[in-house]
Formats: structure tokens, C-alpha cells, sequence
């Protein structure tokens, strides 16, 4: 082989390494079933979670480690228990997300929602989710709210 040859075959191999370590690099790893899942996805399988839950560790799974470690820090007689989870998410009916702000980077996203009373009275509310350990995490108790009626 001539010395030209030579020095083409290998600057198309230098650029086939760099390419498959770009491409390697830019790979991110796979939660089975959860590479795709969106913020309001994670909260409504969350809130349906909490209604299907046998313990609360059911339920703290889908919190942010530090919103796990601030309930266990409470005196037991201070915390919610599941009955009362399940109690506060079933006084809600037809919640919905109405729509979802994601935090420049990812990993954050702050969704607004809506849902009703027994009664039937349309409220909003809030909930802001973090990504950790790959996947979305509830940060903080949702914030529900009244409408006004004009």
C-alpha cells in the first residue's frame, strides 16, 4: 500500500472511534419502561400509586430522597399514615395537568393542575418534580387552591 493510502484508511478509522465514543458518550442509561416518561405521566401514575399503595413505602418511592428523610424526621404521631394518604388523594376527582414548565437543564419541571371536590368545585394546584436516580421525583406536597368564581 502506498504511504497516501495508508494515511486515509487511518484517518477514517481515527473518525469512526471518535464518532462511536461521541455517540457512546452521549448515551444515556435506560430505566426499563421509564426512559420516556414525561413529568405529568409520572404524576398520574403517582397519584394513582398512592391509591393502589400497601404501605408507604409504596407511596415514598415516588418522593425526592430529601422529602422521604424530612416525613421520617417528624415524631410518628405527627406524620400522615397511609389510610390518610389515600383519604387526602381520593377527595380529589378528574385531576388533570394543565400544563408543565420544564427548568432549563431538565431536571426540574413545575406542572399546573386541576381538579374537584366532592362538591364539585374546580380547584388548581401546583407540583414541582425533580429528576433523581434517572427518573422523576415528586420535590414537595402539591399546593391546591380554590378557583375564584367571578
Amino acid at each position: 500500500m502506498t504511504k497516501s493510502l495508508v494515511r486515509v484508511l487511518l484517518a477514517i478509522c481515527v473518525l469512526q472511534a471518535g464518532v462511536a465514543a461521541a455517540a457512546q458518550q452521549n448515551a444515556k442509561p435506560k430505566q426499563p419502561g421509564l426512559e420516556a416518561e414525561t413529568p405529568s405521566q409520572f404524576y398520574l401514575r403517582y397519584r394513582a400509586a398512592v391509591q393502589s399503595a400497601s404501605n408507604l413505602d409504596d407511596v415514598m418511592r415516588f418522593w425526592q430522597r430529601s422529602l422521604v428523610a424530612e416525613f421520617k424526621q417528624a415524631p410518628a404521631d405527627q406524620r400522615a399514615d397511609l389510610a390518610a394518604f389515600k383519604r387526602m388523594y381520593g377527595m380529589l376527582s378528574d385531576v388533570s395537568v394543565v400544563s408543565v414548565s420544564v427548568a432549563p437543564g431538565g431536571l426540574t419541571a413545575t406542572m399546573r393542575l386541576s381538579g374537584k371536590t366532592a362538591d364539585g368545585t374546580t380547584i388548581s394546584g401546583t407540583a414541582l418534580v425533580v429528576r433523581e436516580d434517572g427518573g422523576w421525583k415528586l420535590a414537595a406536597p402539591e399546593n391546591w387552591q380554590e378557583q375564584n368564581q367571578k
